[in-house]
């Protein structure tokens, strides 16, 4: 069932960075302005840089690292919005990640 799930998830990872809007308009090939852009556009409603944010925070972003807390705020942006991709891996991660408090962190650059 794990290696199944495994699987489910890598699949619904892959379409969402292959379909998603935010991913197609990014231009810039620095990971670190690639989600700085996705959390500026989250920041303004967009499902899919939310979630494309929360994924780049979920498999770690050089200089950046993984952050679970922030991936799990950006990602229940996106499962709100409707993205199944995020909710599934919001499904995934574990209780203790689950618990981040979304007014913990605001973007860049109005924040950390």
């Amino acid at each position: 069932m794990d290696m199944l799930r495994s699987v489910v998830i890598g699949t619904a990872v892959g379409l969402m960075a292959a379909t998603g809007s935010a991913a197609a308009q990014d231009a810039t090939s620095d990971p670190g302005m690639r989600l700085a852009q996705y959390e500026a556009r989250a920041a303004a409603g967009d499902a899919v840089a939310a979630e494309q944010a929360g994924l780049m925070h979920y498999h770690g972003v050089r200089p950046h690292g993984r952050n679970l807390q922030r991936a799990v705020v950006y990602l229940q942006q996106a499962a709100a919005e409707g993205r199944p991709g995020a909710r599934l891996l919001l499904d995934h991660l574990t209780e203790e990640a689950r618990a981040a408090d979304p007014k913990a962190y605001v973007p860049w650059p109005w924040g950390c």
